[in-house]
């Protein structure tokens, strides 16, 4: 197989490049196939076929995958040559014999041996475009096979493209020099398009962590109970509790039993519970006892996590996630803590592991800060 790496356009049509023309009738294309298979001491090779070829096209006839093979034909009648869909490639589907070869793979084989040969591939109508963007996106990841005496070798031509291509910031590096298709366009613009869909969210994050920044200091300067204005501004804004969880579902019942103030949903679907306090209530006592506030909205936690355990089957069926989840209490501000509580609260929480974590507003707000900060440098690095 041809490497293809070539410097210039010119080096690739000095490369041997001796391509056969068809004689124009059904008599002279058998004959081209009987010169093609006697060239190659009996055997007829597909990647001879497309390598004489100007163009593949992929379509569909009686429901089956076809390449219409355009070849040169000559007219000896006019003595000219024209191009004209001289021999078509049909792909096997299941329900045929074809070797230890599945549809796809011959699909691959016949688009691996093109990209090599830097043979255009044009979808026949719009609508197959996007399966044939598909299958070349296969190609890019796995290669195709060949047979060979031994077996099936898979091979990745070196003319084709790679993932690690297709990204905003190696545009630079593509080969302007290389033939370019429809399919490879398509699977460059999916490519380039979701690049950018990334640039674009981490925009929309950005901004909605700024304002929730924002309107999360408003709220903690307020000096009087609020609960309410709280949890209205948390539903809003799932992403400060952590860049893992996509949704919150408040006041979401266990039973007739118990309801939490929030299920929050990460986003490969597993669930974890949080209580909230207002962010005024005191967290420990002047003599740096646990507060009762405290001890109570841990023991909700507690009890909740505990019915859970006791009711697995039940909790899933109503919401789906719910498996071993971990509980956070929000209380207070850490302004209001001295440095023996911070440490005593530290050790709370070390204490609860994984099972429970108490957090006050102040450290939602750094966490919000800390994210905002990993993004915007993201955003840098990536631009």
């Amino acid at each position: 197989m041809h490497k293809n790496n070539y410097k210039s356009r010119i080096e690739f049509w000095n490369d041997d490049n001796h391509f056969e023309v068809v004689i124009k009738g059904e008599l002279e294309r058998n004959e081209f196939v009987r010169r093609l298979k006697a060239k190659n001491e009996g055997e007829f090779y597909i990647s001879d076929l497309i390598r004489s070829c100007k163009e593949l096209i992929f379509d569909k006839v009686d429901g089956k995958n076809v390449f219409s093979v355009i070849l040169p034909e000559y007219d000896p009648d006019t003595l000219t040559i024209r191009y004209s869909d001289a021999f078509n490639i049909i792909i096997h589907d299941g329900t045929e014999s074809s070797g230890n070869f599945d549809e796809v793979d011959e699909i691959l084989e016949v688009l691996g041996f093109a990209i090599a040969f830097e043979i255009p591939v044009f979808p026949n109508k719009k609508e197959y475009l996007e399966e044939l963007t598909g299958y070349l996106r296969m190609l890019v990841l796995n290669g195709f096979k060949i047979k060979d005496g031994d077996g099936h070798v898979v091979v990745k031509p070196k003319s084709s493209l790679t993932v690690s291509e297709l990204t905003v910031e190696n545009l630079d590096k593509l080969n302007t020099l290389k033939h370019w298709s429809s399919v490879e366009v398509s699977l460059l613009k999916k490519e380039v398009l979701k690049e950018l869909n990334k640039l674009n969210s981490t925009k929309r994050i950005i901004t909605s962590l700024e304002y929730a920044i924002l309107e999360l200091g408003e709220l903690l300067r307020n000096k009087s109970r609020n609960e309410n204005e709280l949890q209205r501004f948390l539903t809003e804004n799932p992403i400060l509790f952590g860049l893992e969880y996509v949704q919150i579902i408040p006041k979401h019942r266990l039973g007739s039993e118990y309801e939490m103030d929030y299920a929050l949903v990460n986003h490969n679907g597993m669930v974890d519970l949080v209580e909230i306090e207002s962010s005024n209530l005191p967290i420990y006592t002047k003599r740096g006892n646990p507060s009762s506030k405290l001890t109570h909205a841990e023991q909700q936690v507690l009890d909740w996590l505990d019915w859970i355990e006791r009711n697995n089957s039940y909790s899933q069926r109503n919401l789906q996630g719910m498996l071993s989840p971990k509980g956070f209490v929000v209380i207070g501000k850490s302004d209001s803590l001295s440095i023996a509580n911070k440490e005593k609260l530290n050790r709370r929480n070390i204490i609860y592991r994984d099972r429970l974590l108490i957090l006050t507003y102040d450290d939602l707000l750094d966490r919000a800060r800390n994210i905002l900060s990993r993004l915007q440098n993201l955003k840098v690095n990536t631009v």
